[in-house]
């Protein structure tokens, strides 16, 4: 990829401060602090809130780092770092100060080396990378793809061949150490769930039965479209350093998993909320559509059909990331409550990736059919709703795009099975009430508020 990215761009201006200031810098060390945050704690350069500096040393880099720094040269970079965004105005609002971030070092960098020994605090790539170089097989010096998925399947089978209590001790807490994967697991988990009461809301949610949302889950193609992801990432595919398909990669798997068709009538979902009407088309020119749309994006990030489900699989540890690579994570679902409980992290995780603008409408979507008597909405009750939030400012100026939203997220969860539609009339699944507890629940604990 051409060009200079952002993080990039910001780390070479602190270089120049810190020169200019007579001040120590180390650029790798700054470069892997950025590139670390940016991936795994979901924090920008500038963005340094309270206990996110003892987060980056205790948490963080024990999981997902390579070897811990020289911790002069790590106080300094930081030090430093923090002194130049402060200074030059790029500090993001919300974050601790300089002298605050500086107290948390002095109390974690002591610390730091014990959690990066302790194989409890470290993520699951890092436990088989490590692994694998123990028994001779360096995951990150593979020659190309085929190299490289012979040594992952190597590393596989030893590592499935040691006695379970070997896996234990090497492996002894495989949870989720990336901060959205936490906050994921915790708002599925938080069993047995409660009675939420939403402002807009006093209701009872009563949970699905777990056979019959199980059964949803495994008949649902938003789930069966993040397998197939995981399934084709196989022993191993490369991935750049923030934790990403490359983009000659993303494309093959854009083609492998025919992502245009849903691309395509994403479009039309947008087009029709304008009322502009389908209209046929050729072979040839949708082959040059589908040809334009994968060549539309440089990052496999900006890619929508993609990376909803790329981050929903990441985000419910399916896919298993090492400095260089992707590849296949957890072992698949079997029973009933792990179907169940996999399809509500995937679609957390998806509403994760649309954010809070975009899935804002589905409160009504899925709180309007818990309250409903008979269960059962007309489709023109809930554009009734959301009609009735939209500002009066944009009422006259935008009222085709405010619904337009809604729009694009009951197509966004149509083939998540979380409710039927008939006759424009709906009622939730099964499914459906189960992940209405889990989005009021991350509502209630703050993870889907609007930044």
């Amino acid at each position: 990829m051409g060009g200079m990215g952002e993080p990039d761009l910001l780390i070479t201006h602190a270089e120049r401060w810190a020169t200019g200031k007579s001040r120590s810098v180390e650029s790798e060390l700054l470069r892997q602090i950025v590139n670390l945050r940016l991936r795994y704690d979901e924090l920008p350069p500038g963005a340094w809130p309270a206990g996110s500096a003892e987060r980056l040393l205790l948490v963080t880099w024990p999981a997902y780092g390579p070897q811990p720094p020289d911790p002069d040269s790590l106080r300094e970079t930081l030090d430093t770092f923090w002194s130049f965004l402060r200074a030059t105005g790029r500090m993001a609002g919300g974050s601790a100060t300089p002298a605050e971030l500086r107290k948390e070092v002095r109390r974690a960098l002591p610390k730091m080396a014990a959690a990066c020994e302790d194989p409890a605090n470290h993520a699951q790539g890092r436990v088989l990378g490590d692994f694998g170089r123990s028994i001779g097989v360096d995951l990150d010096g593979a020659a190309d793809v085929a190299d490289l998925k012979a040594r992952v399947a190597q590393v596989t089978a030893a590592w499935n061949a040691l006695p379970t209590e070997e896996r234990a001790r090497l492996m002894p807490d495989p949870s989720p150490k990336s901060l959205t994967g936490q906050r994921m697991t915790a708002a599925v988990n938080r069993l047995p769930w409660p009675e939420p009461e939403p402002d807009d809301f006093d209701a009872e949610i009563e949970p699905g039965d777990v056979k019959v949302s199980a059964q949803l889950a495994r008949s649902s193609a938003f789930v069966a479209a993040c397998l197939a992801l995981v399934e084709w990432l196989g022993q191993g595919k490369p991935v750049t350093p923030r934790g990403l398909l490359r983009p000659p990669v993303a494309r093959e798997a854009y083609r492998h998993l025919d992502l245009w068709q849903w691309q395509r009538r994403f479009e039309a979902v947008k087009r029709g909320s304008y009322g502009v009407p389908a209209t046929p088309m050729t072979a040839e020119a949708d082959a040059l559509l589908a040809e334009s749309a994968l060549n539309s994006w440089r990052s496999a990030g900006d890619c929508l059909a993609l990376d909803r489900l790329w981050y929903a699989c990441d985000a419910a540890d399916q896919v298993e990331l090492t400095r260089s690579t992707a590849r296949r994570g957890q072992r698949a679902p079997e029973t009933d409550e792990e179907w169940r409980d996999l399809a509500l992290v995937l679609l957390l995780g998806l509403c994760f990736r649309l954010g809070w603008y975009v899935v804002e409408p589905m409160a009504g979507m899925l709180l309007l059919a818990v309250v409903a008597e008979d269960e059962v909405v007309p489709l023109d009750a809930v554009r009734a709703w959301w009609d009735s939030r939209c500002p009066e400012s944009l009422r006259n100026l935008d009222a085709l795009r405010w619904q337009e939203r809604l729009d694009v997220v009951m197509f966004h969860f149509e083939d998540a099975n979380l409710w039927t539609v008939v006759d424009d009339r709906y009622t939730l699944t099964d499914l459906g009430r189960d992940f209405a507890i889990v989005f009021v629940n991350a509502i209630d604990s703050g993870l889907l508020d609007d930044d």
